[in-house]
């Protein structure tokens, strides 16, 4: 195996019904349209997801009662998030043992449902994280809001490839200058700016091409995916995040899983970064 995603594949709340969502959904998609076998762990109700557009790619379930339901409401420029289930936490007991040795790792939580000391099991592999999952919380009525925090130096350092947004952080420069300093990588995605790569004390910024943006959602888990797998391909974090920077830009012009890169794209942007 090629690709293996770590998170709870959601169902997403939207005007017409449900769609699936979440990190592990688009980082997954990606991966496989990028050629690599792919797979995916997850805690879930199963029978209640449609996972007819994952094809051949493998989704090992943690059992649970409920779905992780996420709801999306705009306000202009303003998102505010609603969890109304929460499917609890993935138990690595229900990988099979040949799983635990993928090219690439994705720790992809989207509600805490995981634990970076995991990373751990995985010593042969490259390892990633998004780590926006782990910076929020919720109230009881669900709503959810940003928590950052700074993993320990002894985990950071385990990982070849740390993500996570400026709004994760709530644009707290200090916070993002510990992980820059705790990490082998760290990218910060800034949106429509493009992306911060900081690698071996020098941090450049890759800027993002103009296109029309018709929703951005899961745009940064497809970055992720695009950059992890260049990360791991080339070594180089700067290419990679040029690579990933297209993809994502791509992405923002369709709406949810359509925004996975097509064939077309994707031999597009490798002639093109080549």
């Amino acid at each position: 195996m090629d690709y293996l995603v770590i998170g709870n594949i959601t169902k997403d709340k939207i005007d017409t019904g449900y769609q699936i969502g979440g990190t592990a959904s688009f980082a997954a998609l990606t991966a496989n349209a990028l050629g690599l076998q792919t797979s995916i762990l997850s805690a879930a109700e199963s029978g209640s997801l449609d996972l007819s557009q994952f094809n051949n790619i493998p989704v090992y379930f943690t059992p649970c009662a409920q779905n992780t339901i996420f709801e999306n409401k705009y306000n202009g420029k303003f998102r505010e998030q609603i969890i109304h289930q929460w499917a609890g936490t993935i138990s690595l007991q229900n990988l099979p043992n040949h799983c635990f040795a993928p090219k690439i790792v994705h720790f992809g939580p989207v509600a805490t449902e995981i634990d970076p000391e995991w990373v751990v099991h995985f010593p042969e592999s490259y390892k990633g994280i998004t780590i926006q999952g782990l910076m929020r919380k919720w109230d009881d009525q669900g709503k959810v809001s940003r928590a950052p925090f700074i993993l320990p130096a002894s985990q950071c350092n385990r990982f070849d490839a740390i993500i996570f947004s400026i709004e994760d952080v709530c644009e707290d420069e200090n916070i993002i200058e510990t992980y820059a300093h705790n990490s082998a990588v760290l990218a910060v995605t800034e949106g429509k700016k493009g992306v911060r790569i900081y690698w071996h004390g020098d941090m450049r910024h890759i800027s993002a091409p103009f296109v029309n943006e018709i929703s951005d959602t899961g745009a940064g888990d497809i970055f992720a995916s695009a950059f992890f797998i260049r990360h791991q391909q080339t070594k180089n974090p700067w290419e990679a995040a040029r690579f990933a920077t297209q993809i994502a830009a791509n992405s923002v012009t369709r709406i949810g899983l359509d925004g996975i890169p097509t064939e077309d794209e994707i031999k597009k942007l490798t002639i093109e970064i080549l």
